[in-house]
């Protein structure tokens, strides 16, 4: 139950304060209206049954960083309203500081609580982090939770290479004669009185170019290389020297540009219960990139989520972890294109699968409906406990699924006028935030339809509800065994 106790008009409100409050209270209950139809037309069982769980993704863009004032109270409020319809949500764009969750929590009332991730890299994850709110009267911790990161064979590298990026700078020689050929399409973007490149541009180099180190490269003899009886090692001899393939270039790390190898924010993976039902949770925010299909970022966005998809089916098909019992889901912001896309077809690998009340979902859920960036998936096929019949009274059973468009129902186009005054407001008090900092003011003009997202989000949550209670098929399996079955 949402604390609505804040609504309430206090004799030291003023005038503005008391006309927000009062403006706030039809908007709720118009919204509580749409969640109720929204959740009957779905064919949900009553939110109150046990027997099912609602398990929920969305993106709260940049929550809560500021960067349009701040979410206002009755912004708060729709999101608390919102998130109560669910059980457990994985929540990606939480901010470093966690105050609006805390805040966000005191909202939605007892039992409500989250675990979090520590912020991801500025130069990578934008200091973000992913977190999972859940009711602890229908889920509870199974206490295991951390990022999930790639090594070994799982590390993720460029499609065919690196970078290396040498501090001061790259020098080459191109042999006698050779030239080299401008890329026939670059693409970039006005910068001062010149332009700047938003996509890699990569220029072909001749056969027999040399490069010229800086201080700070070695050559490194890899373990099993062959050395003589008196322990030298044979450098060869002469201007131009050939190694064998045991023998590399070991460039500093400070000169590598290795983001690559790892997903630009580490996934937060934890293993929640209700019911009988034993879930692990993985939740993403993919890289973005580039939205043209033939770029190096498109191809990075894909491999990301392949990537994720091989790690997790890996450690779902592990028969002595004890997380084997639970089942696996990968949820969350995916950059996924449409139906169709590579970026969807990378999401049905290594055994994952999106239920089919997903799929039947028509429009997409960024706030044009026009894309399909978020998505639900679980790792469908069986792992030996299972195959050996122990664990198999549960199931992944998705009743009802669904996404659910705020923005019918609040901060609507129509209400533009109504909150033309409270951005005004907010610009003014970020401002002046901005100045206790050092910082410019900001000074574009805000606009609606942008300032509305980041009061609610530029992304609509997906959910689905799922059956948690297998009582009676326990009870059934246990009343076909035999006495062979029992004994072994």
């Amino acid at each position: 139950m949402v604390n609505y106790s804040g609504l309430r008009a206090w004799p030291w409100d003023s005038e503005t304060r008391r006309a927000e409050k009062a403006d706030t209270v039809p908007r709720l209950q118009r919204l509580r209206c749409a969640l109720d139809a929204h959740f009957a037309d779905a064919g949900t069982t009553p939110h109150s049954d046990r027997s099912h769980v609602r398990l929920a993704s969305w993106n709260l863009r940049e929550f809560d960083s500021g960067k349009y004032g701040g979410r206002t109270d009755d912004a708060m409020l729709f999101i608390a309203e919102i998130m109560a319809r669910f059980d457990i949500i994985a929540v990606q764009e939480v901010n470093k500081d966690l105050a609006a969750l805390d805040d966000l929590l005191r909202l939605l009332g007892p039992g409500w609580t989250y675990i979090a991730t520590d912020q991801a890299p500025a130069s990578r994850g934008a200091d973000e982090r992913f977190a999972f709110v859940y009711n602890e009267t229908k889920v509870w911790s199974r206490k295991i939770a951390g990022e999930v990161t790639l090594s070994g064979r799982d590390r993720m590298m460029l499609p065919d290479s690196f970078d290396f990026l040498p501090d001061g700078g790259l020098e080459i020689e191109l042999p006698q004669d050779a030239t080299l050929d401008h890329p026939e399409k670059v693409y970039s973007k006005k910068h001062r009185d010149a332009r700047k490149l938003t996509e890699d541009a990569v220029v072909p180099l001749p056969p027999g170019t040399r490069l010229h180190l800086r201080e700070g490269g070695s050559l490194v003899f890899k373990s099993g290389h062959i050395i003589s009886a008196e322990k030298e090692i044979d450098l060869k001899s002469g201007q131009t020297r050939r190694f064998e393939d045991t023998a590399g270039l070991r460039i500093p790390t400070s000169e590598m540009d290795a983001e690559e190898q790892q997903l630009a924010r580490p996934p937060f993976f934890a293993t929640f219960q209700s019911g009988w039902l034993k879930l692990a949770l993985c939740t993403v925010h993919i890289y973005y990139g580039s939205d043209r299909d033939s770029s190096a970022k498109m191809a990075r966005r894909t491999r990301e989520i392949a990537k994720i998809c091989e790690s997790l089916g890996d450690r779902a098909r592990e028969e002595n972890d004890s997380d084997s019992d639970s089942y696996f889901f990968v949820l969350g912001d995916f950059n996924i294109v449409g139906k169709g896309h590579g970026t969807m077809q990378a999401l049905e690998t290594n055994g994952f699968r999106i239920p089919p009340r997903i799929q039947e979902i028509p429009e997409g859920t960024n706030v044009k409906r026009d894309k399909f960036y978020d998505q639900i998936a679980y790792w469908a096929e069986t792992p030996r406990r299972r195959r050996q019949g122990m664990r198999d009274y549960s199931r992944i059973a998705c009743t009802s699924a669904g996404v659910f468009d705020f923005f019918d129902h609040v901060f609507t186009e129509a209400e533009a006028d109504s909150y033309a005054e409270v951005m005004i407001r907010e610009k003014q008090r970020t401002n002046a935030q901005r100045d206790r900092e050092s910082k410019k003011p900001l000074t574009s003009k805000w606009k609606f339809l942008d300032w509305r997202t980041h009061q609610m989000s530029d992304h609509l949550p997906m959910w689905i509800e799922m059956q948690t209670d297998f009582a009676d098929d326990y009870l059934d399996g246990l009343a076909a065994m035999t006495d062979t079955d029992a004994t072994g």
